[in-house]
């Protein structure tokens, strides 16, 4: 991240919780974006009792951000493809599920700065 100061790195915040305290690494460096789970549909506004929670040993809050992580549709992978399940999408939850919607709306971000 030295190299290039406009790099972001967002890291999934663990699935250690909901205790106080449970957010681990890669998840609590100061250079980067911890993503939490929430619950989705109308009750995207709490929190998954799954997703791993601050204050880092240091005192920062984590996580830093939120995304819908619960029951979450995406596509198999091969593993369970070769065991005859044959359907190509599963619903699966955690703070990895959570994560690429959050890279994809910091993705989205630059641009608009730009513009102002």
């Amino acid at each position: 991240m030295f190299s290039h100061p406009d790099f972001l790195v967002l890291f999934a915040a663990g699935n250690s919780g909901p205790g106080t305290g449970s957010v681990g690494s890669p998840s609590t460096n100061k250079n980067g974006i911890s993503v939490g789970a929430t619950l989705r549909g109308a009750s995207a506004n709490s929190m998954a009792g799954f997703s791993s929670c601050g204050p880092t040993t240091d005192g920062r809050i984590k996580p830093d951000l939120t995304m819908p992580g619960s029951n979450i549709v995406s596509a198999r992978n091969d593993t369970k493809r070769r065991q005859q399940q044959l359907r190509d999408h599963d619903d699966d939850s955690g703070t990895s599920m959570a994560s690429p919607a959050a890279a994809g709306m910091a993705a989205l971000v630059p641009p608009v700065l730009h513009r102002w």
